[in-house]
C-alpha cells in the first residue's frame, strides 16, 4: 500500500475488508467455497481434544474425521471435563492465532510450523480415516508454504479467513446445538454428562466465548489497519 494513506484510512479500510469477509463467509456458508475451511476447523476440534487428551494423561485410541463435516476422538484416560471443553476451545485457539499472524510475518512463521508439524503428527499417529489423513497433510502444507512463498498480501488473507471462520465455525455449530430439537452427541452433551449442569448452558457459555473473540479479532484487525 502507499505511505501516502494515513493510518485512520488504513485501519477503515481493514475493519471494512474484515467485515467484507465475515458476511461473505456467511453467505456463502454452505457452498462448496467455504466447505474445505470448515474442515480444516474440524482438524482442529478434534486435534484440540487428543492434544488435551495426551496431556492430561490419556491416550488417544483413534481419531476419525468425516467428509459431511463431522469427527470423533476415541480415547482412555486424561481429565475427562478438560478433554471435553478442548474442542471448542482449541477451535477459537487455533483460529485466533492464525488471524492475529497475520498481521506478523516472523510470528506466522512460527505459528504455522508449530500448526503444520502437530497436523502431521496427527495424521501420522492416531487420524484412520483416509480423507482426515489426506486433508491434515494438505492443510499442513499450505500453511507451511503461505508465510514463506506467497505474496505478503495472499497470505495475510488466508490466515485471515481461515482464522475468521474457525472463530465463526464454533458459533455457527453451537448455535445449531441451541436451536435443534433431535438430540446429538455434542461436546455439550458431554459436559452435561460429566458434571450435570445442562448442555443449554454450556453452550450458552462457549456461544458468548466465541462471540467475544470474534469481537475482539474484529477489534485487533481494526487496531492495526493494513500491514501490506
Amino acid at each position: 500500500m502507499s505511505k501516502k494513506i494515513s493510518r485512520k484510512a488504513k485501519q477503515k479500510l481493514e475493519i471494512t475488508v474484515i467485515i467484507t469477509i465475515v458476511l461473505l463467509t456467511i453467505l456463502f456458508w454452505n457452498s462448496i467455497f467455504i466447505y474445505p475451511i470448515k474442515f480444516s476447523v474440524i482438524l482442529f476440534h478434534e486435534i484440540s481434544h487428543g492434544i488435551f487428551t495426551i496431556i492430561t494423561g490419556g491416550k488417544i485410541i483413534e481419531m476419525k474425521i468425516y467428509s459431511n463435516l463431522s469427527g470423533s476422538c476415541e480415547s482412555i484416560g486424561g481429565v475427562p471435563f478438560l478433554i471435553a471443553s478442548a474442542g471448542y476451545l482449541g477451535s477459537l485457539v487455533f483460529g485466533w492465532f492464525l488471524f492475529t499472524s497475520a498481521y506478523n510475518l516472523k510470528n506466522s512463521l512460527w505459528t504455522n510450523t508449530i500448526i503444520a508439524i502437530l497436523l502431521s503428527l496427527f495424521a501420522i499417529s492416531f487420524i484412520s480415516s483416509s480423507i482426515g489423513i489426506i486433508a491434515s497433510f494438505v492443510l499442513a502444507i499450505i500453511l507451511f508454504i503461505s508465510p514463506r512463498y506467497l505474496p505478503k498480501a495472499a497470505h495475510s488473507y488466508i490466515m485471515k479467513i481461515l482464522g475468521l471462520v474457525s472463530c465463526l465455525y464454533v458459533l455457527v455449530d453451537i448455535k445449531a446445538d441451541l436451536l435443534t430439537l433431535e438430540y446429538r452427541r455434542t461436546d455439550a452433551e458431554i459436559l452435561h454428562n460429566i458434571t450435570g449442569i445442562p448442555a443449554f448452558v454450556w453452550a450458552i457459555v462457549w456461544l458468548a466465548i466465541s462471540a467475544a473473540v470474534i469481537y475482539l479479532m474484529i477489534k485487533t484487525s481494526y487496531r492495526k489497519g493494513l500491514t501490506y
